[in-house]
């Protein structure tokens, strides 16, 4: 699903062929994502049909039916849990380079943990987009959808209406995704699991997988993950994948952004060869239903913080040089 447009030609292969250390580590770092009460509201308000009102806020402006729901109905994550407790790793098929560049790393190294993190994140946005399909329209008994505002342009013409519910503030171009809205439920899917959309560093040649970010949206800078946090998420590979051993456990995910961290604006990414598939976001023009304009978090502007706390440990004096 995640190749880009221009190479939908290209067939897709299942994990059959790689190595045992390496399905396993997938495979186990899967089923962790999936046993926690995270993944379970996220896939069950895609099978709901609606985002539940807590979820929505935090990308959304009120709407009177989603201020009425709170959690997603009981079908919907009784057919999540059956989803989940069913589910087969092989039936997953990834592009053919995706593979084998996780192949080719060697279990407990950086390489394998971001080729790791890479495959895991096209698992988790299929499978919403995946379910989002199966769903068609969702299971759920919600009240009346007010009509949708109209919102118009510079130039008077109107946007188009956005066609899902289930979307990232930054992956709305539809039209040009290989599963259309589906692949828009996909990005906001990874935004609710690991607090953004996971992209990489594909350096010049546009192929590599340097380093792995989180791209959160709403004007905020991308992050770079840590080698720390990248281990400490491969370590759920090493793990038993019996959800009921963890029950309860946390999980390193989803992803903040650690002090001092490489951070990259988000208008600038693209051109840095920071993404994952090239399609994934147009030039930015921010339609009025997104985010009024690019924001700036306190934990992006590290000497900012740091001349903060300095004065809040001076009573608000800067000490002599």
């Amino acid at each position: 699903m995640m190749a880009s447009p221009s190479d939908n030609s290209i067939s897709k292969i299942t994990l059959s062929n790689v190595s045992t250390d390496h399905l396993k580590a997938f495979e186990n770092v899967l089923s962790r994502i999936f046993s926690t009460d995270l993944a379970q509201l996220t896939y069950s308000q895609i099978l709901d049909g609606l985002p539940v009102r807590d979820v929505w806020m935090v990308y959304a402006h009120y709407r009177s039916d989603i201020d009425q729901h709170h959690e997603p109905c009981s079908e919907s994550i009784e057919i999540w849990k059956a989803f989940r407790d069913s589910f087969q790793t092989q039936k997953l098929q990834f592009n053919p380079r995706t593979v084998q560049g996780y192949q080719d790393t060697i279990p407990g190294t950086k390489d394998f943990n971001v080729r790791l993190i890479e495959l895991i994140a096209v698992a988790c946005h299929d499978t919403a987009a995946l379910l989002y399909k199966i769903a068609d329209g969702g299971v759920g008994t919600h009240a009346e959808k007010p009509p949708a505002r109209t919102y118009l342009d510079h130039d008077g013409v109107p946007y188009p209406p956005i066609p899902t519910d289930f979307y990232h503030t930054e992956y709305v171009d539809w039209e040009q995704y290989p599963e259309g809205v589906a692949d828009m439920v996909g990005y906001w899917a990874e935004f609710e699991l690991f607090g953004g959309v996971v992209v990489f560093d594909r350096g010049e040649s546009d192929t590599e997988c340097k380093e792995a970010y989180i791209h959160s949206g709403g004007g905020y800078k991308l992050f770079q993950l840590s080698e720390k946090q990248l281990s400490a998420f491969a370590e759920l590979g090493s793990q038993k994948s019996d959800p009921a051993i963890h029950d309860g456990e946390p999980v390193p995910f989803p992803f903040r952004a650690e002090r001092y961290t490489h951070r990259v604006s988000e208008d600038d990414s693209m051109s840095q060869h920071i993404y994952r598939d090239k399609y994934e976001r147009k030039a930015k023009i921010v339609p009025p239903w997104l985010m009024q304009h690019p924001r700036t978090r306190l934990e992006d502007e590290i000497v900012l913080l740091d001349v903060m706390e300095i004065l809040k440990a001076n009573d608000g004096k800067l000490p002599p040089k």
